[in-house]
């Protein structure tokens, strides 16, 4: 046994007559009925249990306030300084349900109470009587079906969270362990919105990339292209004199001997000019050079008959 201020101040029996439990160290019980009820109310009251979409239209249950008072106690204990939390309670809770055709017209209306009673053992199961205290129609027993089915599974869920909160409330050590939890949630949440957010914007900087070079494309397309500029392909001589005899023979100016004879030396000359060309094509190029001919209504005499014909009128 230490001394008087020496020592583990747990061991320290100056004070005590007997030298049990100092310091509430092996046990220890609080009374919190009134907190827990307080908790309890708020857990309970004014919440939404079912809105759900049926066969005929949308079914909603409330639960809306509790009836009467809550029948029991609740107390925290200290062991060795692990602390746990008991409650007992006996309640009555007020619900209202409606339900609506898929027009959104009310066709059902019911009220009642969902009786109880529960503790910290028994939270995932206990026992609920279901009790309707309006009018009985047709529809009602639609109304209750729902109550047995969501309504109450609903319930025993918000007493799961009315003890969680109570033990939070009433240990440090439970409270910063959620604390840390619920952190953590978050920054995983926010961690995933910045993933979301960075992959969104990926997808819209690739979608105006390929924005853009679509509109490229048109612009370009859209523009006029300069015309190639290839180089002339010389006319042939064969060429030459051919389109020139058959002007010459289609609409002749006149036919006396000095316009023959000017005629041939035009041809002689632009011979000189194009001897330099290359015959390539020949055929393609004089077919090209002249529009579809005219059926001739005469043979052309050839240069030995007009260098005769000249020489006879000489």
């Amino acid at each position: 046994m230490a001394r008087v201020n020496e020592g583990d101040p747990r061991w320290n029996v100056r004070d005590l007559e007997d030298g049990r439990n100092v310091n509430a160290w092996h046990w220890e019980e609080k009374d919190v009925t009134g907190d827990a009820k307080k908790l309890f109310t708020q857990w309970l009251t004014n919440r939404t249990v079912s809105d759900v979409d049926e066969s005929f239209g949308r079914c909603t249950i409330r639960l809306l306030v509790l009836r009467g008072e809550i029948e029991g106690e609740s107390i925290v204990i200290n062991r060795k300084r692990k602390k746990g939390c008991c409650f007992d309670f006996t309640a009555a809770v007020e619900w209202h349900g409606e339900a609506k055709d898929k027009y959104g017209y009310e066709s059902a209306d019911a009220h009642g109470l969902l009786k109880f009673n529960v503790d910290q053992e028994t939270m995932d199961d206990f026992p609920v009587e279901v009790t309707v205290e309006s009018l009985r129609l047709p529809a009602t027993d639609v109304i209750l079906a729902g109550v047995r089915k969501e309504a109450v599974p609903a319930l025993r869920s918000l007493v799961r969270h009315f003890f969680e909160a109570l033990r939070c409330k009433h240990d440090p050590v439970l409270r910063q362990q959620r604390d840390a939890d619920l952190a953590r949630e978050r920054e995983q949440i926010a961690r995933a919105a910045r993933a979301a957010d960075e992959a969104a914007l990926l997808a819209a900087a690739e979608q105006e990339r390929e924005l853009n070079a679509k509109l490229a494309e048109l612009k370009k397309a859209s523009v006029p292209q300069p015309a190639s500029k290839e180089p002339a392909t010389p006319v042939p001589v064969e060429a030459v004199e051919a389109v020139q005899t058959v002007r010459a023979v289609e609409n002749p100016p006149c036919t006396s001997k000095v316009w023959i004879q000017r005629e041939l030396d035009a041809a002689l000359s632009d011979r000189r000019k194009v001897q330099a060309a290359a015959p390539a094509a020949v055929d393609d190029v004089a077919k090209q050079s002249r529009p579809a001919p005219k059926p001739a209504k005469k043979e052309l005499p050839s240069d030995e008959e007009l260098l005769a014909f000249l020489m006879s009128e000489d």
